[in-house]
């Protein structure tokens, strides 16, 4: 084995692992651990990535780093200077270097498909586990909560609670998590030989949709409906193009897309009300035993806000942003600035995060470091877009490994708006997002 493939190996080692730690610190009861379990694996980790980003200066990669990512980069450590006065010094400095491992190392040197195909059918795997349990607490019939030994004030949730399935983790960002693996799970499904594999990967979605039916997740639900749309709509167009007048195709995919929108949203109902009826009908006893089952969320049906606090927050942060354009907050100290600039406001008092990616990248960066982000993005979408009107227009044929790709990564732009997905959070669809964004760069420049 040469020097390259060890350290080729090295680099899979690393993600695997990293992957792993991802989905063990998504299990809300981890919390109960001693927290420096968690902080040396974290340690372990980052210094481990940054010694591969490191390796670039002696081995040479096929790969440059984008130019975009490294300005985005030095524009968050200006602004982690320019916010020096606030504190939090080692805090930030950890964002820093979890931001410098996905954009310098997950997004540019993982171009090996071995490794990738090897990362997705860990990562289905996980998922699958992770979702499986998550389910069988529901049926269960387990439902507490907790008060975190770390912060009195926030309540770990497990099982069912509160007409929502939490089940390990976070539903909001466990049921976006369940929609990529079902979208990974059909690509294996497809070019799947093994008949018990295949039979794995149509249980593996019936599984991931019971929970997304189960999770209350608006986010969840929005994104797989914008996909359906988009994928149903380009399946049929390439199906029929030979076929039929191209206006008339685009008209009939159209309507395919809408009633396989309007299939999906009655499929998850069906699951969910399935789900309910066998718990309500059952005498197991647990400590949800006496209570009727509803997938009625009080937080949602009883509240005139649509959004559940989102417009508010993100008003706010639009204000916290206004009194530092330039440079931002910071990642790590948009709370302090409420709590110094607006203490009365939604931000302060509740401590809360801000729900939409893109506006949390404006508030902590300012112009100057969300410009060359979104300017990333932008060519990114016009990248895809131009490939796909290629496509549509057959000059090029499509690409289901491409597809599965784009799609995943669509997903986590989509709940983006809703949730911090992308950026200065360390999580599995940030790994994700990364991860097969860097690929679709090297499949389509």
């Amino acid at each position: 084995m040469t020097f390259n493939e060890k350290f080729l190996l090295i680099r899979k080692i690393w993600l695997i692992f990293f992957l792993t730690f991802l989905f063990f610190r998504n299990i809300n009861l981890v919390k109960f651990i001693p927290n420096i379990f968690e902080t040396s694996l974290n340690y372990f980790i980052s210094s481990v990535g940054i010694v591969l980003i490191l390796s670039r200066f002696y081995i040479k990669r096929s790969t440059k780093i984008n130019n975009y990512l490294v300005l985005f980069w030095f524009a968050t450590l200006l602004s982690f200077i320019v916010n020096l006065n606030y504190g939090h010094f080692f805090e930030n400095l950890k964002e820093l270097i979890w931001c410098a491992t996905s954009l310098f190392l997950v997004f540019n040197d993982f171009d090996n498909s071995k490794t990738l195909e090897l990362f997705k059918k860990f990562f289905v795997f996980l998922q699958f586990l992770f979702s499986f349990t998550s389910v069988a607490l529901f049926f269960s019939k387990i439902g507490k909560v907790f008060l975190d030994p770390n912060d009195k004030s926030r309540r770990i949730l497990l099982g069912f609670v509160e007409g929502r399935l939490f089940g390990l983790s976070d539903p909001n960002y466990a049921s976006i998590l369940s929609l990529i693996c079902i979208i990974v799970s059909f690509k294996f499904l497809v070019e799947e030989k093994n008949k018990f594999l295949k039979f794995f990967y149509i249980f593996n979605t019936l599984v991931q949709a019971n929970y997304i039916s189960l999770s209350g997740s608006r986010t969840c639900i929005v994104s797989f409906m914008i996909v359906t749309l988009l994928s149903s709509f380009s399946y049929s167009f390439h199906f029929f193009k030979k076929n039929i007048n191209k206006f008339l195709n685009i008209a009939f995919s159209l309507c395919v897309a809408c009633l396989s929108c309007f299939l999906v949203i009655n499929f998850l109902r069906l699951i969910s009300e399935i789900s309910v009826y066998i718990l309500n009908s059952t005498n197991f006893s647990n400590n949800l035993d006496g209570e009727k089952i509803s997938l009625i969320r009080d937080d949602v049906m009883y509240s005139s806000d649509i959004s559940n606090a989102r417009f508010r927050i993100w008003k706010n942060a639009w204000k916290i942003f206004k009194t530092s354009w330039l440079f931002g907050t910071s990642p790590r100290l948009i709370v302090d600035h409420a709590i110094k600039k607006f203490p009365s406001e939604y931000i302060a008092t509740k401590r809360a995060s801000i729900h939409n990616g893109y506006i949390n990248v404006l508030v902590s960066t300012g112009l100057v470091g969300s410009s060359f982000f979104f300017l990333f993005m932008f060519r990114n979408i016009s990248m895809i877009a131009k490939r796909y009107v290629l496509e549509f227009t057959g000059k090029i044929k499509t690409d289901l490994n491409l597809n599965i790709l784009v799609i995943s990564v669509i997903v986590i732009m989509i709940s983006n708006i809703f949730l911090n997905e992308i950026i200065f959070v360390n999580t599995i669809c940030a790994l994700i997002f990364w991860l097969f964004l860097g690929k679709i760069n090297r499949l389509l420049l």
